[in-house]
């Protein structure tokens, strides 16, 4: 016994009756955001070198075109901190534990990985396409024979 219930129908036949969840797809510029990263703006000292380098990074990604019309400035701001002090060994074991749930979060409201994206309907617009090689679309391939030959020899 298979399943229950009737078969599912040809692809052909079926339809969807209520509308997808979640809008449109927006594509985003696969070059990323144009122009200089917002000031800094979470209050206290100022923020070490490394966590400025990741901010200004952060606002040159395609997702960062989004987040300008969504006053997203403080959540980048905090995952460029955490990150930071996640990867730059900065926190104890007990600290480090606590924080990655944190950080996968916030990656995911931002829309820095791939559940991000999905939940936000955020994709990379379509590659352009690339044009043919010449000769037929055949490009040339490195022998490794003759490499390993120099390198056993």
């Amino acid at each position: 016994m298979a399943g229950r219930g009737p078969a599912p129908k040809p692809a052909d036949q079926r339809r969807r009756r209520n509308a997808p969840q979640g809008g449109e797809w927006v594509d985003l510029p696969r070059e990323g955001r144009k122009g200089p990263a917002p000031k800094w703006m979470l209050p206290g000292k100022a923020p070490k070198a490394e966590v400025l380098k990741l901010w200004r990074w952060a606002w040159g990604t395609p997702q960062a075109t989004m987040w300008e019309g969504l006053a997203l400035e403080p959540f980048v701001a905090r995952w460029c901190v955490l990150t930071v002090d996640v990867y730059g060994g900065d926190l104890g074991a007990t600290a480090l534990m606590a924080s990655l749930p944190e950080l996968r979060q916030i990656e995911d409201r931002l829309g820095l990985n791939p559940k991000g994206l999905q939940e936000r309907r955020w994709r990379l617009e379509a590659e352009p396409e690339r044009p043919a090689v010449a000769g037929g679309g055949a490009g040339t391939v490195t022998r490794l024979d003759r490499y390993r030959a120099k390198v056993e020899g």
